[in-house]
């Protein structure tokens, strides 16, 4: 099956659709993530979403449209936005006679109701659509990263077929799952002493950029709720 990634950055989601069985041609409008893209998963063209047509047909389109109308830490703008790119996302799928569609967002969308009700009625007026938040932490991630999944199909005998995924992972003692995968174990740092706490000179209140990582747990993308967050799944790291 052929698929599209809208708006692909460095490719993670082509990689998990390759991963699935999907020969995936991204679709990206920044030089650097595009050639990141190319080096580490595959074909990606340079592409302003606003005005593709895409030329051949696709099964899936697939992507994670620009989350900065939703996003906790953007201006609120939501559909007044111009990075709002819903609909052209949609209108490509169409184009590329597309059977499924898959798009990825910050939880934020959910927390406004509003929006997101016009998101799903755009959605829902051409496709057999469900939705659903996750935790990458969940899945093995050692980053705890909540996002909004959306998915639609064309045919109503796929659409119910389809489940969403089963956590692999759980907090450490829980009944089900193997235990959150640590930034400690993805970056392979054995028995190595870390710091963690806010940075020299931190800022008060001031925590994305201000802080060392706790690398023994899963991190948080942004802020989180504690400064110890090594052991645990994790935030971004260098």
């Amino acid at each position: 099956m052929r698929a599209f990634d809208l708006c692909a950055g460095a490719g993670g989601l082509s990689l998990g659709l390759q991963r699935a069985g999907f020969d995936v041609l991204g679709l990206e409008l920044d030089a650097d993530a595009i050639d990141t893209h190319r080096r580490h998963v595959g074909p990606c063209e340079k592409a302003d979403l606003r005005i593709y047509h895409p030329t051949e047909q696709r099964d899936l389109t697939a992507g994670g449209v620009p989350c900065q109308p939703f996003s906790d830490a953007g201006k609120g703008l939501a559909l007044d936005d111009p990075r709002y790119l819903v609909p052209d996302f949609l209108r490509i799928a169409r184009e590329a006679g597309s059977r499924a569609v898959l798009l990825e967002n910050v939880r934020g969308l959910v927390k406004k109701p509003r929006a997101f009700r016009a998101v799903l009625d755009l959605f829902e007026a051409e496709w057999l659509t469900t939705w659903t938040v996750l935790d990458a932490a969940d899945f093995g991630v050692p980053q705890h990263r909540d996002r909004v999944f959306v998915v639609g199909f064309k045919d109503a005998a796929a659409r119910a077929r389809f489940r969403w995924p089963n956590p692999s992972h759980a907090a450490p003692g829980s009944l089900f799952g193997a235990p959150y995968r640590t930034v400690r174990e993805a970056l392979s740092l054995g028995d190595a002493p870390h710091r963690s706490g806010p940075k020299e000179n931190a800022r008060p209140g001031q925590l994305q950029g201000m802080r060392l990582l706790d690398v023994d747990a899963p991190a948080f993308t942004v802020g989180g709720h504690s400064f110890d967050l090594l052991d645990r799944p994790a935030p971004c790291v260098r």
